[in-house]
């Protein structure tokens, strides 16, 4: 399995993967758009803030994680944010996860950001991806609360 950033011929795979994500998620009663996947995989490619990393394994693409780096909102230093990190169901158990991570974390230090988050919003293994989280370095700040606007 290798691990690059992402590029345009991904993108086909990359709504694939956007498509298991989001219906295995919390997040599968809302609406999924191919064309919203297509735009900011696009905004990935030419914007330095921003960046996509995937796995790929006999050139299909297997797992996928994006990142963003930002300025804090009282002041200039910077802070860096998962957007999604994601392995399709058939490649789970191995190495590319964390990969994923380590790939995002390197990338955050060399923007020098000075604070570097991760996510859980999916609802989907919860407790394994804290373990793991954990495990690499991240401690838990907080909550993330949801109520449905419906």
């Amino acid at each position: 399995m290798d691990i690059r950033q992402l590029m345009e011929a991904d993108i086909p795979q990359i709504i694939h993967l956007g498509r298991l994500m989001h219906d295995e998620s919390q997040y599968s009663y809302l609406h999924f758009s191919p064309d919203k996947v297509i735009a900011k995989c696009n905004d990935a490619l030419v914007n330095p803030q921003i960046q996509c990393w995937v796995t790929v394994k006999d050139e299909t693409v297997t797992g996928m994680m994006a990142g963003q780096v930002f300025e804090y909102e009282f002041g200039q230093s910077l802070i860096a944010s998962d957007i999604l990190v994601f392995v399709s169901p058939e490649h789970r158990g191995g190495t590319a996860f964390l990969r994923l991570v380590k790939e995002y974390i390197e990338w955050s230090k060399s923007l020098s950001a000075e604070m570097i988050f991760l996510n859980q919003t999916t609802g989907t293994a919860q407790e394994a991806v804290a373990r793991l989280y954990q495990r690499i370095g991240f401690e838990s700040v907080g909550g993330i609360y949801r109520m449905r606007g419906e």
